[in-house]
């Protein structure tokens, strides 16, 4: 949240909430995050069939003058199954943990990548990998990784990706 408020102007923050149809659309959108992930909560198994199918779409997004093509889907997606793994731990579920093999050189890269903002040329340039790339990709393997295997997933994912690569195929013609 930090590095999200230190990449857009204050001006453009207040953008944010005024006027009200925008702190009404923002409200809005948390709701569907909210919603998402009561969705998750309930139904886990879904969790990486929506990731991968999110993942490839990216939105152009302006806030004031700062304007990006982010994968605001993916982001929707992941921010509600991320709400929805803390709720399940809380009740008890996903207790799957990543390999430590795997874990511990992830965090430890994670960190080392966090830490080197404090002496990078381009703070802006830094935030933006580690807000928009870095920390998103590290919460999906988290995610995916806590979430309850089935043996119908490889073949809902090789689907969905073949649906995917059909659309953007159709797309390009």
């Amino acid at each position: 949240a930090l590095l999200a408020v230190a990449l857009i102007p204050g001006h453009d923050l207040k953008r944010f909430v005024t006027p009200a149809t925008h702190l009404g659309a923002l409200v809005f959108g948390l709701l569907v995050i909210v919603l998402v992930a009561w969705a998750f909560v309930r139904w886990p198994v879904a969790v990486p069939v929506a990731l991968l199918a999110a993942a490839p779409f990216r939105i152009s997004t302006s806030v004031g003058t700062q304007k990006a093509y982010l994968l605001d889907p993916l982001y929707v997606v992941l921010a509600a199954s991320v709400l929805a793994l803390v709720v399940r731990v809380l009740r008890g579920h996903g207790d799957r943990a990543l390999p430590r093999l795997i874990a511990i050189p992830a965090a430890a890269f994670v960190f080392y990548t966090g830490l080197s903002l404090l002496w990078t040329h381009d703070m802006r340039a830094g935030s933006i990998e580690l807000l928009f790339f870095l920390f998103p990709f590290s919460a999906l393997v988290v995610v995916v990784v806590r979430s309850p295997y089935r043996a119908w997933h490889p073949r809902a994912l090789a689907i969905t990706f073949v649906a995917l690569g059909t659309l953007f195929s159709a797309a390009a013609l």
